[in-house]
């Protein structure tokens, strides 16, 4: 079961989540910061991908 976004939203980025994470090609062993996370759709591909979560950081200054 892959894990969703729990909000879709115009500017979301679930539909691009894979492909960034793609192209940015972290590292498992370094601290992933999500800047401007949203409803946290890389992070969430991130985890699903094996990424560790202690190596998980979400940034965002929205009205959530």
């Amino acid at each position: 079961m892959k894990v969703r976004p729990p909000a879709t939203f115009q500017g979301g980025k679930q539909r691009l989540a894979p492909h960034l994470v793609d192209v940015m090609a972290p590292r498992s062993d370094e601290l992933f910061l999500d800047l401007c996370a949203g409803s946290g759709a890389v992070t969430i591909e991130l985890a699903s991908r094996g990424h560790p979560a202690r190596l998980l950081g979400m940034v965002d200054d929205g009205p959530w």
